[in-house]
């Protein structure tokens, strides 16, 4: 773990400190036939814990599959040869058909 992910993590757990000691009174909370009462922070922490795993259930069932990628053999590499790119075949230049002058009509 680098240092920067080390302070990110600190920071963002200083900030959720600080949201909890703010939100620690409890709120009524009426859900369906149910009535509750639970502090705010720990309603605002479940819904971004449920936020969080919806959010990555979609992106599992979303992800496609990436084909697998051609592995360089050591071979190659030991050669010290680049591996053949493919060229495009040569495509023929379509030629415009001439343009025919009308007959003359030479009438004396």
């Amino acid at each position: 773990m680098n240092r920067g992910k080390i302070i990110a993590a600190a920071i963002l757990a200083f900030l959720l400190l600080i949201v909890v000691v703010q939100n620690i009174e409890p709120v009524e909370m009426d859900l369906l036939v149910v009535n509750f009462e639970f502090s705010l922070a720990g309603l605002l922490f479940i819904a971004l814990g449920l936020g969080f795993v919806l959010g990555a259930l979609v992106v599992v069932l979303t992800r496609r599959k990436s084909p697998p990628k051609e592995k360089k053999t050591k071979e190659k590499k030991a050669k010290g040869t680049k591996p053949a790119s493919p060229t495009p075949p040569a495509t023929a230049q379509p030629q415009a058909p001439e343009a025919e002058a009308p007959p003359r009509n030479e009438n004396p």
